[in-house]
Order: structure tokens, then sequence, then C-alpha cells
């Protein structure tokens, strides 16, 4: 029996590693095949040939298996250096089969000692223990060596004073020029550490065995109004909390439809107040349900204000074409510029040809009457009626300057795009553009387009920001518009002419699809590095291996790849480099904080059973549920518009809630997660940022980075 037991060790270990040298050959071998790197295949028969000797219990398996390991982490150093999460991926489960390999148990039953035969010497033991060491020292050393921050020191500033009433957050943004700027700087970067938790509010409002499977998305940014916030639920209910306490003062519940939306967020909400005018709606809350109705209410009371439109609401479906339940939303707070309300809408990702119109209205604000609309299928104003069905819609919030009388609005991609075909005239436009519109009666002054011809799901997602910049004698008047491909554009937002350098590049061909050959680009970007084999990552050398075979399988030719009947790699993804958080701008310094991410998608384009074709697009993933391109996949980066220098990047953060299958990996350790709310800059010298993974509030030093504190 004990000499059973002694058997049964190294062969259960040696049947693991067969299994896992087999895995890597097989699979080393078809990377191989595709071109790829041919370590897998030479390690995966070297675990093979030690699996074997090792059920045989023969010491030679576990010399065979150190050397794999050895050169397992020299190969690891080659690809990678001394980065972090690359190397992990690489390393730790070789090491970890080494040291359980050299564990007593494992190492006695490898001794086949004769009865007249001498006991191996503790020389022999010393040198397989060092190099174990060795090799554990060379893994530490590749996972912690890059473990680091990079940054750079700005110009500080002191912190100053300022009135109470600038305090106020009336729009999305903050201000009509969407900056999410404040002048606060009670709360600074010299005690921002000693903040406490005051209160906590729950809304109630939950995911519901009605709602589409995801649909479910609290996304609110609540504004605030002298001591009153407000803000908005998933389904559609409207909060407004006592700032200082977080004592409800009123709901709303429009009972809106939603059993079939496809998508429950709600951004926010926007605010009016009637000039010298109390009483009863003199001060409004306008916003829409997911069912698509603009509303207008008592800011005090809560109450429907009567007056507007039909008892309160105005319908957003009426001549945008056919709205089944829920394929029509409005995500996005409306915005409200003196006396008007303007309103865009988005569809379904997968939304067809016929899909509802992509028309900007404006309403008045006290009586719901429409007075504008821009419907870019038609010449000139259009009236309330019939609009041109599947044109491209508007989900981001929109930024205005009544001095000059013009709205902006960002573009996404027509819903009919999936192969480049059927565009029509104004599409190819309007399409993914900035489009400067006239208050008064919605005629477009100028448009600019930032992507032509989309395939890739790279429509405006993130609010035009407006920003007064220095120059030589003057100010420039400018409009920033981020892309999801991580491109800044800087324009004149009184001409549509680009401030900052832009220039042409030839992008990968379409297969015979009537694409464009190039693609605007900016002088500003954050735009990440294309990815090659060495990027592809997995938690283990396993899954690695499997997305290094996605990977080599697809096409990729960097940016702009076209999707095609064959697998393609988007990169960015549909989550897009810089996505609907947008930037904030620093009003003073001219700075500029935002939040990037770096997530591929793994697209195709199928032909359904009638004959059509779809896009089908997912994240580019491991067999583990995790990104196939090596972390960081996300960060936060600072430069100054004004020389278009940047000063610091920094991944945010951690895997705390982020792990192999979904499951929570519970370790504080910073691997840079996606993030989707944006950031928030004040006159404290800090930043303000929310949105990862990880559920943490964070405050940042505005000029380094470094992180001050963090709660959750």
């Amino acid at each position: 029996m004990p000499n059973e037991n002694r058997a049964r060790a190294p062969r259960i270990f040696s049947a693991l590693l067969g299994l896992i040298g087999l895995f890597l050959f097989c699979g080393g071998a078809w990377l191989l095949a595709l071109d790829g790197s041919p370590y897998y295949a030479v390690a995966g028969a070297a675990i093979l040939l030690s699996s074997v000797l090792l059920w045989m219990r023969n010491p030679l398996g576990s010399a065979i298996y150190q050397l794999t390991a050895m050169a397992t982490v020299l190969w690891a150093l080659w690809e990678t250096g001394y980065d972090f999460w690359p190397a992990a991926a690489r390393i730790a489960l070789p090491v970890i089969l080494m040291a359980w390999l050299y564990t007593p148990w494992v190492r006695r039953s490898l001794k086949r000692v004769e009865p007249h035969a001498e006991p191996p010497s503790n020389n022999s033991s010393g040198k397989k223990a060092a190099a174990v060491i060795a090799i554990a020292l060379l893994g530490g050393a590749a996972l912690l060596g890059s473990h680091q921050l990079q940054a750079q020191t700005g110009t500080q500033r002191a912190v100053g004073q300022h009135n109470a009433e600038e305090g106020d957050w009336r729009h999305y943004g903050n201000s009509i020029y969407g900056s999410h700027y404040s002048v606060l700087d009670q709360i600074n970067r010299d005690n921002v550490s000693q903040l406490e938790l005051a209160w906590t509010y729950r809304s109630g409002d939950g995911p519901r065995d009605t709602d589409r499977e995801g649909a479910f998305a609290f996304q609110a940014t609540p504004i605030e109004i002298d001591d009153t916030l407000y803000f908005c639920t998933p389904h559609s209910s409207v909060i407004a909390l006592n700032a200082a306490t977080g004592e409800e003062r009123w709901r709303f519940d429009p009972d809106a439809d939603t059993a079939n939306a496809v998508s429950l967020a709600c951004r926010g909400v926007a605010y009016h107040a009637r000039q010298g005018a109390s009483g009863t709606c003199a001060r409004r809350i306008i916003g829409a349900t997911a069912d698509a109705r603009l509303y207008a209410l008592d800011a005090v009371t809560g109450q429907l204000c009567a007056e507007f439109g039909e008892e309160g609401f105005v319908p957003l479906t009426d001549g945008i074409g056919d709205t089944a339940p829920g394929t029509y939303f409005v995500p996005s707070p409306p915005t409200v510029v003196g006396d008007r309300v303007l309103v865009g809408g988005t569809v379904a990702p997968d939304a067809s040809s016929d899909a509802p119109s992509g028309v900007i209205r404006a309403f008045n604000v006290r009586n719901g009457r429409q007075e504008w609309a821009w419907d870019m299928g038609r010449t000139g104003n259009s009236p309330a009626g019939k609009y041109t069905i599947g044109t491209p819609h508007a989900s981001t919030p929109f930024a205005a300057d009544p001095n000059i009388g013009l709205a902006y609005v960002a573009t996404g991609s027509p819903p009919l795009v999936t192969d480049g075909t059927g565009l029509r005239e104004f599409d190819k436009r309007y399409a993914n553009s900035v489009v400067a519109l006239e208050l008064s009666s919605g005629n477009p002054r100028w448009s600019f387009q930032t992507t032509r011809g989309d395939v890739w799901d790279y429509g405006h997602v993130a609010q035009p920001v407006l920003v007064n910049l220095p120059a030589p004698g003057s100010v420039q008047r400018a409009i920033v518009q981020t892309t999801k491909y991580g491109d800044i554009f800087v324009l004149d937002r009184v001409t549509g002419e680009p401030l900052r350098p832009t220039y042409e590049v030839a992008v990968p061909a379409g297969s015979g699809l009537p694409l464009s050959s190039t693609q605007l680009r900016s002088e500003i970007s954050f735009l990440p590095d294309p990815l090659t084999e060495k990027d592809m990552w997995g938690v283990t050398p396993l899954d690695q291996l499997v997305c290094r075979i996605k990977f080599k399988r697809a096409r990729y030719e960097g940016p702009f790849t076209p999707p095609g009947i064959e697998p393609t790699i988007t990169y960015p993804g549909a989550m897009g480099n810089i996505g609907w958080g947008g930037i904030a701008v620093d009003q003073r310094s001219k700075l500029i904080i935002v939040n990037t991410n770096a997530i591929a998608s793994y697209d195709r384009i199928v032909r359904n059973e009638d004959g059509s074709y779809e896009k089908r697009s997912e994240p580019f993933l491991g067999p583990m549920g995790v990104p196939c391109n090596e972390p960081p996949w996300g960060f936060l980066e600072f430069i100054d518009l004004k020389t278009n220098d940047q000063f610091w990047r920094h991944p945010i953060g951690t895997a705390r809630d982020s792990g192999p299958l979904g499951i929570p990996s519970l370790l504080p350790l910073g691997i840079g997660t996606p993030s989707l709310g944006g950031a928030i800059v004040t006159e404290g010298a800090l930043t303000i940022h929310s949105g990862t993974a990880d559920n943490y509030l964070r405050a940042y030093e505005l000029y380094t980075g470094e992180e001050l504190w963090r709660a959750r």
C-alpha cells in the first residue's frame, strides 16, 4: 500500500502535465500552420515527453520540465520584457507547476533507489532547489518589474475662492459648453483625502423580469440646482434629493413601457428656469422616457406641467417611421437652450434600413410645440410630419453657443450600413459628423465628418465640448469632438475648419466593398498601437494560445480593417477607445482629461436566410471570458490642448471585481479596467472619476495623476 500511494502522486501530476502538453502541442501545431509562434508546439512536445517519463517515475522527466520552465521564462522575457501582466500569463502557471513538482511527496516518489545504492547527495538536491529558486526569481522579476505608472509633472496652481452660486451643476456637462468642469475648490488636492461618506440613497430601481437581457444600466449624471439633486433611473423614474442630506424630496414615475426596450440607460435630465417668473412650473425638469416621450415636471413638486404638450407629455415617435416598442429611445438628456428643448434619439444597434428617422427636433419649453426639425434627408427646415427613415441618429447630449446662435450635434452611422453599400448622398455627408445647427431654425450651418463609410460602429457617442483657446492677439472659439477610435478633432465652432492639424491615411481595402480608401486622422490621438500576436493574452498559456489562434485566423491589418465574411478584428472595438463619457476640459488652463479603453471586437458579416446581410460583433475574448489583448485595458490620460503635449497616462481600475469566467478575483492589483463614465475637473486641481469595473470613486491630482483618494 505505501508503494501504491508513493506511485500515485507523480502519476496524477504526470497525467495533468500530459493533458497540458497535448493541448499545447496540438494547438501550437495549428498556430505554427497559421505562421504563428513556434514556442507552444515545442513546449508542448517537451511537456509531453516530461509527463511520460514522470509516469514511469524517471527523474529525467523532472529535469526536462525544469529546462522547459526555464526556457519559458526566457521566452517570456524576450517577448514582453519586464511588463507585468503580459509576463504573468506566460510565467505563472509553469512556475506553479514547478513548485508542485518539487514538493516532498512528489520528489520522494521519483527516487528509485536500489537496496545497495547510495542515497542522492544533498549537493544534487541543492542544485535542483537552486534551479527552482532561479525560475521563481526570474518569474517574479518579470511579474513585478514594470508594474509602474507613467507620469510627468505639470504646472501647479493655487486654489482660490468662488461665489457659491457658481457651484450649481445645471447641465449634463455642467455648462451648455459640456466641459465637465467645476469652479468649486473647497475640496482640493490638499484635503480630498479627508473625504468621508455623508449619506447613501437607494433608488429601488433594479433589473426586472420583463427587461431584455443586458438592457438595464444605471448611467445617470445628476444635475444640481441650489440644494437639490435631480436624476433619472433606468425605468424612467425621476427623483429629487436634498443634496445635503440625501432625503428624497419627490419622485415621479411616468409609467413607461419598458418591457421591450433595447436599452434602459437614462443618462440624465435637463433644467429650465423662466426669467423673473414664479409659481407652478416656473422652474422645470425636462427629460425623456424609455418609451420615447418628452416630459416637463415642476422642479419643486415633481408634478407634470399640464400646459406642456398633452398633460405634460410630447410623443417623440410621431412621423419617424415604424417604431416597434423599445426600438427607438433617447438615452441622453435633452439640451435646453433659451426657451427651446433640443432632442435627438437612437435605435437598436442591429436596426435595419427601415429604422426610425434620426431627425433632430426643437420644442418650445413652455407648451411643448415643435418649433423646427432637422431632417438631413430633406432640404430646409422640416415641419412636423413624416421624416426620412434610416438616417444617422444622434444619441449624445448636444452643446450650444447662444452667443453665435448655434447648437452642435454629433451624429452616428446610418443603421442600414453593414457592408458600405446603400449609402445615400445625405448619409455620406452627415453620418459620423459634427453638425452645427442654427438655434433659430434648425438649418445646418456647417458639418465636419470624422469617419467615412462607417462599418466599424465608430459613430459619435460623446458630447461635443466647447472651449475658447488662446491665440496670438485673439481667442479661438473651438469645438472639441472625440471619436470612438481615439482621435480628437479641434474645430473652429463658427466655420467648422480644423484648428489642429489633420491628415489623410490609407486604410485596408474592403474586399471589393465600396469603402473609402482613406480616412481622416487628427494630430491629437489616443489610438492604441496596432495589435500583434505577441499582444495576445490569457490567464494561462492555454487560453493565451487560443487567443493567438483566433488572432491569426482573423483578418487584421491595423486600424479600419473592414469586416467581411471571414472573421475580422476591429481595434478599438465597439466599446470605443473614447466612450460616451467623453472628455473633461479645465476651462481655465485648457487641459483635457479623458478615460480611454483598449478592447477589441471580433466581427463577421453573415448572410441571413432571407438573403440579407448582417454584421455580428462580439468582444474579442478568450475561453475564460477575459480580453484576448493584454492589459491594461483602461487608462486615464491628460493633455494640454494649447500645445497637444501629454502630461501623464495611468492605468485605472483594479482586478478586485473582475476575473476569469466572471468570478471576481478580489485582488487589489492595478490591471487597468475598461471604464464608461467620464471624468470631471475642478478648480481644486482635482480630477474625479468613476465608472471602472472595480466600482471605486477616485480623486487624482490634476497635474501628476497621483491617486489621492478612493472609496466605494
